[in-house]
């Protein structure tokens, strides 16, 4: 239904001029010139307009809209201390008003704070992908000797007509290649090559730009990975590869005046092996070579696994250096994706961490703290066979007996798991490894050569047998460290043999109370 409208009448049977006159007094708004408009002051409506007159007028006033609070030069000076660890902007936020007991009226606002953590960052701390900030700052940080060893220093594939450091953008022309390191990390490849293994692995989700990191790295026979440097690349090509190993090359005969000898090298499985491979058989000089590979070794790209010798107690397997790379991304880059020239230096600090940690290549396995500690709870389980004790209560071998771990099964995590405490615990794939294949009489350990028969020895140089065999033999300690054997003549005869079917001494272990009624 239409809304009705009461209507007014203003006039009735007037002359023309009169009508035009009311309905030009109706108006809101008359344009005739710039700043004038129709009367608001009078009551009739007579013909006239009035002008509007704009004049500038100064004066002082006590009150004014409200500012809204900002970061003062204090604030900003105790904010740079959590810009340069790299806290989050809701945190500093956070931090400045339990420091200066700021209320919602003083306290900055988010944007503010974010703004100085971004300029800050980007003009202070490097946070940016700038080609000639990344330029000057390797510049700044090539090799130029010095007496501190754990200095890092940056060093690139080339350099340019003024002997300087050249870096590419990381186009398809100009690749980019950088890598950091220092004297102390180079020379730990300065000893025999086959004391050591040469790790060379990618890392990615590093940078903000999408560049692959290569950590090299060595590891020695108790599976220690010691980090001697790093490289970032822009693509994964032959040639990017070629040139990052040739980059190490020069920095390594400056600092020892060497060449590299490398004897055992391992990397992961990737499209590189087998494209090489490929590539070889198409020159009749290598077929027969890429041959010898092919039938025994690679028919397919990563779909099946082969078998090869190594010594016991080094690493088999990438992991040292996937768990150094885990370890990157916790304590240094913090999980996140970095802009390069913040990139360079946090992988700057790594190396000058390592560089100043206490370092000692192991040349011999050695037994891990959780090896230990399995067994200690594993005494219970392992049994021992000593050749005429007796006669000769120092012998070098002897006859260790174990058995498998009780296991129990675990609702909540679907699965079962070692009746041992969670530090003594061991997979099953690793378990069995020390009981597969024992004899009925047990494994035979020599105690003083350091050697067991179970697979366990074969791979990781130590097993429980053997710590088990050097602790009642008195050869070592709980902390299996070496000490001097103990001669002297036990002469209580109250100590029995556990193994000759008596009793052994001691409360019994299905003794009840000492107050019972029977």
């Amino acid at each position: 239904m239409p809304m009705k409208i009461d209507w007014r009448q203003l006039a009735f049977a007037v002359d023309e001029d009169s009508g035009n006159g009311l309905i030009d007094s109706r108006k809101t708004a008359r344009v005739v010139k710039v700043n004038t408009s129709a009367c608001s002051v009078c009551t009739n409506h007579d013909r006239h307009t009035m002008n509007v007159l704009v004049q500038d007028w100064e004066a002082s006033i006590g009150g004014g809209s409200p500012r809204k609070a900002g970061l003062s030069r204090q604030h900003k000076q105790y904010c740079e201390e959590f810009v340069a660890l790299r806290v989050m902007p809701v945190r500093v936020r956070n931090a400045l008003r339990s420091k200066f007991g700021l209320d919602g009226a003083t306290l900055p606002r988010l944007r503010a704070v974010q703004n100085f953590v971004n300029y800050y960052s980007k003009t202070q701390l490097g946070c940016n992908d700038n080609y000639d900030e990344i330029l000057k700052v390797a510049h700044d940080m090539a090799y130029s000797g010095g007496d501190d060893d754990s200095a890092p220093f940056l060093f690139t594939h080339g350099k340019n007509s003024e002997g300087d450091l050249s870096v590419g953008d990381g186009s398809d022309s100009e690749s980019f290649v950088a890598g950091i390191t220092s004297r102390t990390l180079l020379k730990r490849l300065d000893r025999d090559p086959d004391s050591f293994i040469f790790h060379l692995d990618a890392t990615f989700k590093l940078s903000q730009v999408g560049y692959t990191m290569l950590v090299l790295g060595i590891s020695d026979r108790a599976r220690v990975f010691h980090l001697v440097a790093f490289i970032i690349i822009s693509q994964r090509f032959e040639n990017i590869y070629t040139m990052a190993l040739i980059a190490v090359r020069a920095p390594y005969a400056e600092v020892t005046g060497k060449q590299f000898r490398l004897r055992f090298v391992m990397g992961d499985a990737e499209d590189g092996q087998l494209n090489a491979l490929e590539k070889w058989s198409n020159q009749n000089q290598l077929r027969n070579f890429a041959l010898h590979f092919t039938t025994p070794w690679l028919n397919s790209r990563y779909s099946r696994w082969q078998w090869c010798y190594v010594k016991s107690g080094f690493a088999t397997t990438n992991s040292p250096v996937e768990q150094f790379n885990r370890v990157i991304k916790r304590d240094y880059t913090l999980k996140a994706r970095l802009k390069m020239g913040l990139l360079i230096k946090v992988l700057s600090e790594s190396c000058f961490g390592e560089g100043t940690r206490t370092w000692a290549l192991k040349l011999l396995p050695e037994a891990t703290t959780p090896l230990m500690r399995r067994t200690n709870q594993r005494k219970v389980t392992i049994a021992s066979t000593w050749t005429q004790r007796a006669l000769y209560p120092h012998c070098d071998r002897v006859r260790v007996q174990s058995r498998l771990a009780q296991r129990f099964y675990i609702p909540a995590k679907k699965r079962t798991e070692e009746y041992l405490v969670v530090t003594a615990q061991m997979g099953w794939n690793y378990a069995r490894m020390g009981h597969e294949g024992q004899p009925v009489a047990g494994w035979l350990v020599d105690v003083s050569a350091g050697w067991c028969q179970c697979k366990y020895w074969r791979k990781f140089g130590c097993c429980i047998h053997l710590l088990y065999a050097r602790n009642i033999s008195q050869r070592v300690n709980s902390r299996v460290k070496r000490v001097h054997v103990n001669r002297s003549i036990v002469r209580d005869k109250r100590v029995r043999r556990i193994d000759d079917g008596m009793t052994p001494p001691g409360r019994p272990m299905l003794n009840g109370y000492a107050l019972a009624f029977t």
